[in-house]
């Protein structure tokens, strides 16, 4: 994998970022709140941990046609992730799912949003985002790097890309990373 976002691939990113993540300016903070001191214990105990396997699982799922599998996904990062990280976490979620429409025809994200909109699933915002970003035939690796993109948006600009650098180069090594990059 990749360990840095050349200036290049930064288009990507934000490519990325605007299409499955039109409600960006409403999001709030995600997962990561903290200064870029913290980013190392974000990265190993949420990033790695949980938001990692959880993007690339719910990618697979989503190109494979799995709603219930995207629900599935939703339960481990549910009960792996605590406090106002979980809740912020599920309530961008819900709102990039529910206010948003489906792309046409992407009958997962369609059955996943009735799923959720029947309490079924919390919606974390990393299923509902990987999702999209495989209904849009982005990358996992791109993929990856805009979901980090959105979780350092709240540093300061000078900091944005050195800390999805940092967060990038503490991922494990990944075949479906491996293979977008």
């Amino acid at each position: 994998m990749v360990n840095s976002i050349e200036t290049g691939a930064r288009e990507e990113v934000f490519r990325a970022v605007r299409i499955c993540a039109p409600c960006l300016d409403h999001l709030g903070e995600l997962t990561f709140s903290g200064a870029p001191a913290e980013l190392e214990t974000w990265r190993e105990a949420i990033l790695a941990r949980h938001l990692f396997p959880a993007v690339m699982k719910a990618f697979e799922a989503a190109r494979e046609g799995g709603a219930r599998e995207l629900g599935a996904v939703d339960a481990v990062l549910e009960a792996g992730l605590a406090g106002p990280p979980a809740r912020r976490s599920r309530e961008a979620g819900r709102m990039l799912l529910l206010e948003l429409k489906a792309p046409a025809g992407e009958r997962v994200l369609e059955r996943y949003a009735r799923a959720v909109a029947g309490s079924t699933v919390a919606c974390h915002f990393a299923t509902v985002f990987a999702a999209r970003a495989a209904a849009f035939h982005i990358s996992p690796a791109t993929t990856m790097a805009a979901l980090i993109f959105l979780e350092m948006r709240s540093l300061p600009v000078a900091g944005v890309w050195p800390a999805v650098n940092a967060a990038l180069s503490g991922l494990p090594a990944s075949p479906a990373l491996l293979r977008a990059a």
